[in-house]
């Protein structure tokens, strides 16, 4: 949890099983789903929740935005 100045609420960022699980499945903010690996200034700046769901594996998640269409 990180306190942003002038933010009324914290930064949260979480992402459960990261310790055996190094690839993002998914990613969500305020409980609305991201497809893209970009996070913008105001999608956090006045605090939010960010949580990653991790895999074992390597995902499809964000790889057309990076990579083109994989």
């Amino acid at each position: 949890m990180m306190h942003l100045p002038d933010a009324p609420r914290p930064l949260v960022i979480s992402a459960p099983g990261a310790s055996k699980n190094k690839y993002v499945k998914s990613l969500t903010i305020d409980g609305v789903s991201v497809d893209s690996p970009v996070i913008r200034h105001e999608q956090i700046s006045q605090g939010a929740e960010l949580v990653f769901e991790m895999s074992a594996t390597p995902q499809a998640w964000a790889s057309s935005t990076l990579f083109g269409d994989a």
